[in-house]
C-alpha cells in the first residue's frame, strides 16, 4: 500500500474525526439535532495516480461541494442522496454536508459514454472493457455506441480501484443489488450527459457511489460529477484520437506524466509539487472555458475581448484604481475597511477565469455569547466567452452569524450590481 502522506484533519468543535480519505475528511457530530450522523467535509487536497499531492488548489473542497449540492438537485427524481443539512460549524460552512449514515457498497459504479483512460487501455489489450465487448477501430475519445457500466473494485486508501465485470459486482452484492446499481448509474449519466452536453460540455464517463438506508432504499453518497469523479470536455473541440482538453484534473495527470515534472511513476516515489500556474488556473492554461448564458442582466456585462484578456486587465494592481471606484464605495457601507483592493485568481481546477476580493471582513461581538466573531464577504467574477468578447458576472458568497449577517446580506444585494458600474468603465478602456 502507498503512503499517501494525508494530512492531520482539522479539529472541529462539536465533531469527532472518524477518517480521512484522499480529499475527505469524515466526522461524526456529537451533539444537537444532528447527533450521530456524519460531517463530510472537502477539503483542497488533489490526489493523482493514488497520490495525494503536497500541492492544493484553492477553494477546491468549496468548488466539489457546490457542484455536488447542484447536481443533487438535479437527480433527486431519480434516486434519493444522502445530504441531510448544509448548516455546518463555521469552520468549515461552504465545503461541508451533514449527511446520512448508510450501508456502502464495495463497488465504484463508473458509466462511460465515451471512451478513454483505463476503459481505453483495456479496450486495447482485449477489445472490452469489464466483460463488455465493443466494435473495432475506436480510438481515445470515441463516443461509444451507447453508454456502459463498467465496475470497479472498491480499494482500501492508498491501493488502486481495478476494473472488474457485472458478473464479479453480482458475485459481491447479489444479482439484483447488481442489477439496480447498473440501472441507476446508467440513468444518472444518461440525465447529466444531456444537460452538460446541453452547454457545450461532454461528460466523458463519471464515477457513483451508492450506499443502502437500514429499510434497503438506495441512496446516492460521497460526491457527484465533480471533476475529481467524471471527465468533461468542451464539446466544440472533441476530436477522436487524441487526448482531449478537459475541465477535469486530467491536466494534473498529464502534467505528472510528462518530461517536465521529471517524475517517474513506476518508481514507487511521491510525486512533485504542482508549478504555481498549474495549482491556480490549469483550465484556464490549456483550454477555452465554456460558454454561458449571461443570466441577470444586472449583474453581467459584456467587455469586447476574449475572457483571458479581460482576466489579466482587471486582477493588475495597476488597473484597479481606474475600475473598481463603485467597489470601494460599497466596502464602505458600514465604516468598514476598504479591503475590496486585491483581487485573487481563484480560477480552480478546470473552471472558466475567475477573481474574488474580500469586500468586508470585520469582526463584531456576537452578544447571545459575549464572543467575537467575524462576518465576511468575498465579490466573485466570472468570466466566460461570448459573441465579439466575453461576459463577466459578479456574484457574493457571504459568511455571517450574529448582527453582522444583516449588513452582510444587504451587500450580498448591493455590490454586484455597483461593481457592474465599474465594468462598463473597464469596457470603455479594454475597447479603447
Amino acid at each position: 500500500m502507498v503512503d499517501l502522506n494525508i494530512p492531520d484533519a482539522p479539529t472541529i468543535p462539536g465533531a469527532r474525526h472518524l477518517h480521512s480519505g484522499k480529499v475527505r475528511d469524515l466526522y461524526e457530530i456529537e451533539g444537537g439535532e444532528h447527533a450521530g450522523r456524519l460531517l463530510m467535509v472537502a477539503s483542497d487536497r488533489i490526489s493523482a495516480y493514488d497520490f495525494v499531492l503536497s500541492s492544493t488548489i484553492p477553494d477546491k473542497g468549496e468548488i466539489l461541494t457546490r457542484m455536488s449540492l447542484w447536481w443533487f438537485d438535479r437527480l433527486d427524481d431519480l434516486v434519493p442522496h444522502h445530504v441531510i443539512s448544509t448548516d455546518v460549524p463555521d469552520a468549515v460552512r461552504g465545503r461541508a454536508v451533514i449527511c446520512e449514515r448508510l450501508e456502502m457498497y464495495a463497488v465504484e459504479c463508473v458509466a462511460r459514454g465515451y471512451l478513454t483512460g483505463s476503459g481505453l487501455a483495456d479496450y486495447r489489450a482485449t477489445g472490452e472493457v469489464c466483460g463488455v465487448h465493443l466494435p473495432a477501430g475506436l480510438e481515445d475519445g470515441s463516443r461509444l455506441p451507447e453508454p456502459i457500466f463498467t465496475p470497479a473494485s472498491k480499494a482500501a486508501v492508498g491501493d488502486h480501484d481495478e476494473n472488474v465485470s457485472y458478473a464479479a459486482v453480482a458475485a459481491s452484492v447479489g444479482e439484483d443489488t447488481a442489477a439496480a446499481l447498473r440501472e441507476l448509474t446508467l440513468a444518472v449519466y444518461e440525465r447529466a450527459e444531456g444537460i452538460a452536453r446541453e452547454r457545450g460540455i461532454v461528460l466523458a464517463d463519471t464515477k457513483l457511489e451508492f450506499g443502502a438506508r437500514p429499510d434497503g432504499v438506495m441512496v446516492l453518497a460521497d460526491e457527484v460529477l465533480t471533476p475529481d469523479s467524471s471527465r468533461f470536455w468542451p464539446a466544440d473541440q472533441w476530436r477522436p484520437g487524441r487526448t482531449q482538453p478537459s475541465y477535469d484534473k486530467q491536466i494534473v495527470r498529464n502534467w505528472l506524466t510528462s518530461a517536465e515534472s521529471g517524475w517517474d511513476r513506476s518508481s514507487g516515489a511521491a510525486p512533485p509539487p504542482l508549478p504555481p500556474r498549474s495549482s491556480s488556473a490549469p483550465g484556464r492554461a490549456t483550454s477555452r472555458p465554456t460558454s454561458c448564458s449571461p443570466g441577470n442582466g444586472s449583474r453581467v456585462l459584456h467587455l469586447p475581448v476574449p475572457p483571458e484578456a479581460a482576466f489579466d486587465y482587471l486582477v493588475e494592481p495597476r488597473n484597479r484604481p481606474a475600475w473598481q471606484s463603485s467597489l470601494v464605495r460599497v466596502a464602505e457601507v458600514d465604516g468598514g475597511p476598504r479591503v475590496g483592493q486585491t483581487w485573487v485568481d481563484v480560477t480552480g481546477l478546470g473552471l472558466r477565469p475567475r477573481m474574488r476580493t474580500t469586500v468586508l471582513d470585520r469582526p463584531h461581538r456576537w452578544t447571545e455569547q459575549g464572543t467575537w466573531r467575524r462576518f465576511r464577504a468575498d465579490l466573485t467574477l466570472e468570466f466566460a466567452p461570448a459573441p465579439g468578447g466575453c461576459v463577466v458576472e459578479a456574484s457574493m458568497t457571504v459568511r455571517a452569524s450574529g448582527p453582522g449577517r444583516l449588513v452582510a446580506l444587504l451587500l450580498a444585494r448591493v455590490a454586484p450590481y455597483a461593481v457592474r458600474a465599474d465594468l462598463r468603465r473597464a469596457a470603455r478602456r479594454l475597447a479603447g
